[in-house]
């Protein structure tokens, strides 16, 4: 998925954030390279946004296709 703004890196392959601090690894053109992250609010979160609403919409479509307990019918949204 491709990001964009000054905070956002194009090839972020991993990101560690513990504690308060932490690096990402960049893959830029099959070079690899750590770079420390400056704020979590501006290089952390976003990616912490997107994988949660990526989850929230994966669990939502899980529960849309349990059969319902009562009738046995598919749940529709």
């Amino acid at each position: 998925m491709k990001l964009s703004g000054d905070a956002m890196k194009e090839h972020v392959t991993v990101i560690q954030w513990h504690n308060g601090k932490g690096e990402m690894e960049i893959n830029d053109n099959g070079f690899m390279s750590n770079h420390a992250i400056d704020s979590y609010d501006t290089d952390v979160r976003p990616y912490v946004d997107i994988w949660q609403s990526v989850s929230d919409r994966m669990v939502a479509a899980r529960q849309n296709s349990e059969p319902d307990g009562k009738t046995g019918w598919q749940k529709w949204s």
